[in-house]
């Protein structure tokens, strides 16, 4: 396993569900859509928008 410098802990939510994924540097666009999408039932890939925080700014 990579280790703790080399991910992402992404956190995902939809309507009043929140869903926390590991993103890698190696981690592949459509397979994060694609686990992202296998936890929230009615979301539909073409829907999401993907956005970033990086520390208190």
């Amino acid at each position: 396993m990579p280790g703790m410098d080399e991910l992402i802990v992404g956190k995902c939510w939809f309507g009043l569900k929140i869903y926390s994924v590991l993103i890698f540097k190696d981690t592949k666009y459509v397979d994060l859509c694609s686990q992202i999408c296998s936890r929230f039932k009615e979301l539909n890939s073409c829907e999401m928008e993907m956005t970033y925080a990086i520390g208190n700014h």
